[in-house]
């Protein structure tokens, strides 16, 4: 996707030859002369969009945010992070709990092949979690139906966590899962 800010295309896996085949369109497609692109009334869309309520803790969820702490999930799925400085004051130097280092990781034979810029075929930038109740199925490619599943998938750097979850009886599991449903 191209606009004037960013007008050059991402060839597919990196690959300009088959860019070249198939992107017959002059870019940037999306450039008026006056006010907002499309692109930016959806950006500024997504930009002002609330997070997703914060559910009131209960035994239960706590209960499995512990747990998530000790497998080492909130290692890459930071609890919370802070914007930065924004002229716009409801942007502006706020706490986000949306669960994610947003960091590109190398996550193996999790990866689907897909090259872009410097993230290789086997690179994912942490999801967040937040809202992960409303958010099915899971993973990138939607492969996982649960979070029991997406974490059964997770290898390379999230192996860690993988392994410490699956030493987790069936029950510490289900208050993990639970408590990422409860974000």
């Amino acid at each position: 996707m191209t606009n004037r800010y960013f007008p050059t295309e991402n060839a597919p896996n990196g690959d300009l030859v088959r860019l070249a085949k198939t992107d017959f369109v002059q870019d940037p497609e999306d450039a008026p002369a006056t006010g907002l692109a499309d692109f930016e009334k959806v950006a500024n869309f997504m930009l002002f969009l609330a997070a997703p309520p914060v559910n009131k803790p209960t035994p239960a969820t706590a209960s499995g945010r512990m747990l998530f702490d000790v497998a080492a999930c909130s290692l890459c799925h930071t609890p919370t992070m802070r914007t930065g400085y924004s002229k716009i004051a409801a942007l502006n130097n706020k706490e986000v709990r949306l669960y994610s280092d947003l960091l590109l990781h190398d996550m193996c034979s999790l990866g689907d092949g897909i090259v872009q810029e410097t993230a290789t075929g086997r690179d994912f930038r942490t999801a967040p979690l937040w809202g992960a109740a409303a958010s099915a199925p899971y993973l990138h490619d939607g492969r996982a139906v649960t979070i029991d599943e997406a974490i059964k998938a997770h290898d390379g750097e999230g192996k860690v966590s993988k392994d410490r979850y699956l030493k987790l009886n069936k029950t510490q599991q289900k208050l993990l899962t639970d408590f990422v449903l409860s974000l």
